[in-house]
């Protein structure tokens, strides 16, 4: 099987930071380039125009089993929130990505109500012995941050090591993205 990943025009769109660090890795773990957050999320602002222009790449990135693309792609979406992108989340999100957490939290931020219902209907859809833990703290923490908690979460104390480790991950994860996109997603400065 060979994956079908996007040419990578949005990382030379993007850059690199003064210290040759590709500004796309900034947003994975909120570690931001010398110049700050602020710099950064305007050169993630310029690209998002350009994908506003580019709707078909947009959705090719984010959709991408490469969790660099759909990484990029997420960023996009928090500066600018356009109202067509959620399909594109939703899919990736529901095949997985090493970046679940992250597409998880920007569905959550940007398609609130939608959000609700698709992951309501994600957990509630799950197969018994199904290995998504990392998709399934994710929507749990989503939810929780939006005010509907699962009546039946998933406990971390009940997974075996590497399952616990993986949601465990993901929790922390959604709770810190989730803190810096609440004040930072859809900001005018950064999408002008």
């Amino acid at each position: 099987m060979t994956l079908d990943i996007p040419d990578s025009r949005v990382f030379d769109w993007l850059g690199v930071d003064s210290n040759g660090v590709g500004y796309y890795l900034h947003p994975l773990n909120l570690v931001w380039s010398n110049d700050g957050p602020e710099h950064d999320l305007r050169i993630f602002g310029s690209v998002a125009k350009r994908l506003l222009e580019q709707p078909e790449h947009w959705a090719e990135i984010i959709q991408s089993a490469s969790w660099r693309h759909t990484l990029v792609g997420c960023v996009c979406v928090m500066l600018v929130r356009p109202n067509d992108r959620f399909d594109d989340l939703l899919y990736r999100f529901e095949h997985g990505s090493f970046v679940s957490p992250q597409i998880c939290m920007t569905m959550g931020i940007v398609y609130p109500d939608t959000t609700v219902d698709c992951l309501n209907a994600f957990l509630n859809n799950r197969k018994d012995g199904q290995r998504e833990y990392k998709e399934i703290m994710s929507a749990q923490s989503v939810l929780a941050r939006l005010g509907v908690p699962r009546s039946d979460p998933i406990k971390l104390d009940d997974l075996e090591s590497f399952d616990r480790d993986d949601a465990t991950i993901a929790e922390r994860v959604v709770d810190h993205q989730w803190a810096f996109w609440s004040k930072h997603s859809g900001d005018a400065q950064y999408a002008a």
